[in-house]
């Protein structure tokens, strides 16, 4: 299959976080809410719900990875539980408490449990047909429900309620992205920006897009004010390595990928993009060992196994490396180059009628995307997802 090939850059987006904004403050009942909290949080750990979020401790008596990512997806859960106790009680007391309502609308869909979301932002809105946040916070559950339409006409009117608002911009901006809007999704972050220059998720994610666009330089630009401004925002490190990687300064995409992990072990393509500058600087063994972790952090990361497999087949170990493309196919059904990697195997081993099915599949795959050859791909660069707005 030859001809000229393209550079893939794949993403991940990162979840869902909230943020307090000065001006939501609503009702004289946070006073209230704060107690609640801290009482039902205290009910949680005397019930043990809390105990046993710790670290999953190996036999050295030291966490692993995969671990820390459950303990840390525990803890939230029984947090937002709590939190939700609380404001249910408060709810009961003053069904009008609208911060209530928010808040525990806000819980509810940091467990994805999306219609309940949507019902408390609902009855916020119908208590107070103005109440910004609310517009806000019901445009995300729109968004995470694919009904972007509905998302916009909620941004919009949280902003024509509450003009400084920068989070519905930037909420605007993240459906522009994932829609491949890029010079909309760009100039909705820009004007987030201007609004709130501490809104560093929409440097992270200008800067991710100016990465597809190969705009370097501007990108490179909004990684470092994000860093500046937050010296432990591991997604922008790993960002800035892809830079770096892209323009063949591997000794400073290492360096940038490894403090993203020092920030954040569990952040999985960090690893698996310190394997692929391992791998591009010939080190197949330790390429192996850094992918190892990224699998074993995410089990579901498609672009790990089929990286690990080249540098497999690297050493000549081609079992080995045909279990990772398989495996790479299985998590992704459509990944061309996991299907062009192991055809070129298949045909070295003399298995020519699965060699010619997986050299079909990708060049029909390739074909949909106007891709010729084998397509090279990126480090993955790390996106952040929509903002809901709480209450102060």
């Amino acid at each position: 299959m030859p001809g000229h090939v393209m550079p893939l850059a794949t993403t991940r987006m990162y979840g869902i976080r909230t943020l307090r904004t000065p001006g939501s403050r609503h009702t004289p009942a946070n006073g209230r809410l704060a107690a609640a909290l801290a009482a039902a949080m205290l009910i949680a750990v005397a019930s043990g719900s809390i105990i046993g979020c710790g670290l999953v401790e190996m036999a050295t008596g030291g966490p692993t990875e995969s671990g820390a990512k459950k303990a840390q997806a525990t803890a939230l859960a029984v947090d937002a539980e709590a939190t939700i106790a609380a404001t249910s009680k408060l709810i009961e007391e003053e069904p009008a408490d609208v911060d209530a309502l928010l808040r525990r609308g806000n819980a509810r869909l940091r467990l994805d449990r999306l219609e309940e979301a949507l019902a408390d932002y609902e009855l916020a809105i119908a208590q107070d047909p103005k109440y910004a946040p609310a517009y806000n916070n019901r445009g995300v559950v729109f968004s995470r429900m694919g009904q972007p339409a509905e998302a916009a006409s909620d941004y919009e009117r949280a902003v024509d309620l509450d003009p400084n608002l920068a989070i519905p911009f930037y909420n605007r901006a993240v459906d522009l992205d994932n829609a491949v809007s890029l010079k909309l999704a760009i100039s909705a972050y820009t004007i987030a920006i201007k609004r709130d220059p501490s809104l560093l998720s929409a440097y992270n994610n200008r800067g991710a897009m100016y990465i597809d666009q190969g705009r370097l330089n501007h990108a490179l630009d909004d990684l470092n004010r994000a860093i500046e401004s937050d010296p432990s925002f591991a997604r922008a490190y790993n960002n800035r390595g892809a830079i770096y990687l892209r323009q063949g300064k591997l000794d400073e995409a290492v360096n940038a990928f490894e403090q993203a992990i020092g920030l954040d072990s569990t952040l999985s393509i960090a690893h698996r993009n310190l394997g692929l500058v391992h791998r591009d600087m010939d080190d197949f063994e330790k390429a192996i060992d850094r992918l190892d972790v990224a699998v074993e952090v995410d089990p579901e990361l498609a672009e790990a196994f089929l990286d690990r497999g080249i540098a497999y087949e690297e050493l000549g170990k081609d079992d080995l490396a045909i279990a990772d493309y398989s495996r790479a196919i299985e998590l992704n059904p459509r990944y061309s180059r996991a299907y062009y990697r192991r055809a070129l195997l298949y045909r070295r081993h003399d298995n020519w009628a699965g060699a010619n099915d997986d050299y079909e599949r990708a060049f029909e795959l390739n074909r949909r995307l106007g891709v010729i050859g084998e397509p090279i791909e990126a480090a993955t660069v790390a996106r952040d997802s929509w903002i809901l707005i709480e209450s102060e």
